[in-house]
Parts: structure tokens; sequence; C-alpha cells
């Protein structure tokens, strides 16, 4: 399983915790927080390979196909048209026939409410970027990167907005 995007670690952690016999790369372009990532998996005892890498450049630190699942979260709203695309089709390349795609993300913005929350989010993180995922550009960003079964599956509503859950699968 490949983490797009991982951050401090969060996600990797708690991933490893529901499938310890995981193997888990976890992908982000910052050393510093690659290095908290790597102290905190560290401390919990975990074992996960942490790489740096843009993850559009992924392909450089994880061979192609070598993957059967791929996450990412709170990633892509932060990134431009050319490099949500790139990033998807980087995924799309680190899996396997069959493997699975899920991308936790701010999603469309459908209700008056969670159009306003998500306001909070445009303006720290820019207008631009983010008002594309509250048009709801993502599903079909997955698609054009040659995924397919592309979904929404779940929409939450947070104090910033709504979060989907977009699954997907690599023919």
């Amino acid at each position: 399983m490949v983490d797009f995007g991982a951050g401090t670690g969060t996600l990797c952690i708690g991933l490893k915790q529901r499938a310890a016999d995981c193997r888990l790369v976890g992908i982000d372009p910052d050393p510093q927080v690659l290095a908290i990532a790597r102290a905190k998996a560290e401390a919990s005892g975990m074992t996960i390979d942490w790489r740096q890498a843009m993850g559009d450049r992924a392909g450089e630190v994880i061979a192609d196909g070598s993957a059967t699942k791929v996450v990412s979260s709170l990633v892509l709203h932060h990134c431009d048209l050319p490099m949500k695309q790139n990033m998807l089709r980087a995924m799309a390349s680190a899996l396997q026939p069959g493997g699975r795609l899920f991308i936790a993300d701010y999603g469309r913005q459908r209700t008056l409410r969670m159009r306003a929350a998500f306001l909070l989010v445009q303006a720290v993180d820019g207008f631009t970027t983010t008002g594309q995922n509250a048009r709801g550009i993502l599903p079909e960003l997955i698609a054009d990167a040659g995924f397919i079964q592309v979904a929404e599956d779940l929409v939450v509503p947070t104090p910033t907005g709504s979060i989907s859950l977009y699954t997907a699968r690599k023919p």
C-alpha cells in the first residue's frame, strides 16, 4: 500500500495498526515532515517505508505496479490542476491491475452551509486550487487518469466543509 502525501504519518500509522502485515510506503515531499512521521512510527514500533518525493514524481521512488492499494488524504485540494492530474496518473502507475484507489479530500460542497464553512479552507489554501474541488472535479479527474468504477462513497460534513471519500479501481 502506498500513501501519497503521507505528511506526519498519522494515516499510515492507523493503517498499519489495522493491517500489521501490510507493506506500507509513505511518500511526502517534505523531509522535515517525514522525520516526524518516521519518529512517530518508530515510537509505535511500526515498520513503514518513508520516501521523499512529490506525488507526481512518485515513480522515482516506487516501482510501477508495485502496490495493491493507494491512499491519499487531504492532499489534492492543495494542488493546482496539472499537479492533481499528474498525481492521479502517478497513483494509477503505482497500482497493479485491479488495484484499489482511496482518496479522502474536500469534494463538491453541496449545501450553502458547507460552502460557507469551506471558505476558511479556501482563504488559507487558495481559491483556485480548492475551488476545483468545491465544484466536484475529482471524480472526473480520477476517471481521466485511467481508473474505472469511480465512486464518491461517503460525504462527511465537517466544520471546514464536506470531505468526500472517493474509491476507484485500476483496470
